[in-house]
């Protein structure tokens, strides 16, 4: 695995590019839901394959270097990001290892431990997305209400126009 590290830090210095964090503001919950996907598809992946499926080494390897060079290239391809919506993504990620590997198996193996604690842990990250979206959305009405803010309204009715202070 650490070979196949050394290849992936190689291939990405080859990238075109990396996204740079963007001055603007942006919270998606697709970005959530990316993130759970690129967690499902690289790790249980590979814990599928590695422990369920016991297939050869070599396979469970390429699969992972694929995987995690397919995330790469759909990173490189974003110009830039908006630091909310990253942040989103990451969450996104620990989520589903927090509902998955945590709670599901806690409670398919009875071990109540783990499951209230994967319960503890996936409501703590749906609490911190549910806080992100809510500054998002506080921001985007300041931002809104400033730029109205710039306008004086001149006439009446169907005439009224709006005109830079």
């Amino acid at each position: 695995m650490l070979g196949v590290a050394a290849l992936v830090w190689a291939g990405a210095r080859h990238l075109p590019r990396t996204p740079v964090p963007a001055a603007q503001y942006g919270f998606a919950w697709r970005d959530v839901a990316a993130g759970t996907g690129v967690y499902a598809g690289v790790l249980l992946g590979v814990q599928i394959l590695a422990g369920v499926v016991t297939a050869p080494w070599p396979l469970t390897v390429l699969y992972g270097a694929l995987a995690v060079a397919t995330a790469m290239w759909a990173v490189g391809r974003r110009q830039a990001v908006a630091r909310s919506r990253a942040v989103a993504f990451v969450l996104g990620a620990g989520l589903a290892q927090a509902a998955v590997t945590v709670l599901v198996v806690g409670a398919l193996t009875g071990d109540t431990v783990r499951a209230v604690t994967g319960a503890v842990i996936t409501m703590a990250y749906l609490a911190a997305l549910v806080g992100i979206r809510a500054s998002q959305l506080r921001l985007g009405l300041r931002m809104a209400l400033d730029s109205q803010a710039d306008f004086d309204v001149v006439g009446e009715g169907a005439t009224a126009h709006r005109r830079w202070r």
